[in-house]
């Protein structure tokens, strides 16, 4: 934290013009070596160069060591570490930290969910009524799926902490039609599954699978288990289908 708020940070852009920090080095560094120090297994990080190959991996970590570093340098505290452990292709353990609000999220596969040591659950009833919306990414299809669920409310929170206050209720479903890297949500889906809830591929209406080749991940909805949305989320990717079909015959 010694970074936060300082105006010794250094900014630098990647080539997809994302802001990086010289706090993000700083935490990967440490994460990396305590993690190459006390595990058998390899560490795949956003901050890491010559990734090897996802497909080629059984179980390793997935490290975003700064999610969020837009609001870092907006000094909102809406940002985290984030750290999944993957074994064959499933998020099988989940860590969330975020250093201002001090929530600790953490979920092992069949062992439940804990924020901040006490075990938690969306315990949520009746039609969704909240959700969640990336900060900095809007789309229109997110806002349709929002219309015709009848959301009532919405929230923008751009960084994984959002998954970590719905696993304890604070909304009840969380669409992302856009494109995600592995890093970003793997943590965020084992959370949210132990604690009652479900993120599916919107492709395939599955839950998300991880060691792709190049770390990307289709769109996604992550929603509360008993809520009853799969016909909804094929309505619209056939209306998506038939767009993109439109588009190229156009």
């Amino acid at each position: 934290m010694g970074f936060y708020g300082s105006e010794k940070t250094q900014v630098s852009y990647k080539g997809d013009s994302s802001p990086v920090t010289d706090a993000d080095q700083a935490s990967n560094d440490h994460i990396l070596a305590y993690l190459e120090a006390n595990s058998p297994y390899p560490v795949v990080s956003e901050e890491g160069e010559d990734l090897p190959d996802g497909s080629s991996l059984e179980s390793f970590w997935l490290l975003d060591p700064l999610d969020g570093t837009k609001h870092f340098l907006k000094e909102d505290g809406e940002f985290v570490i984030s750290l999944a452990l993957i074994h064959r292709e499933q998020a099988y353990a989940g860590f969330l930290y975020a250093p201002v609000s001090k929530e600790f999220y953490f979920a092992q596969k069949s062992k439940g969910c804990f924020f901040n040591g006490q075990k938690v659950e969306n315990k949520n009833q009746g039609p969704a009524k909240r959700s969640f919306s990336s900060g900095y990414h809007k789309r229109e299809e997110s806002k349709e799926f929002r219309e015709q669920l009848g959301i009532e409310e919405f929230f923008r929170l751009g960084s994984a902490l959002k998954y970590g206050r719905m696993a304890r209720g604070a909304v009840d479903v969380y669409p992302r039609f856009g494109e995600t890297h592995e890093w970003d949500i793997a943590a965020g889906q084992i959370i949210l599954e132990e604690a009652g809830c479900e993120l599916w591929d919107i492709q395939t209406l599955k839950p998300m699978r991880y060691a792709k080749a190049n770390y990307l991940n289709r769109g996604f909805v992550a929603f509360r288990r008993n809520l009853q949305i799969k016909d909804l989320m094929q309505s619209l990717i056939e209306k998506r289908k038939r767009a993109m079909r439109e588009k190229n015959n156009g």
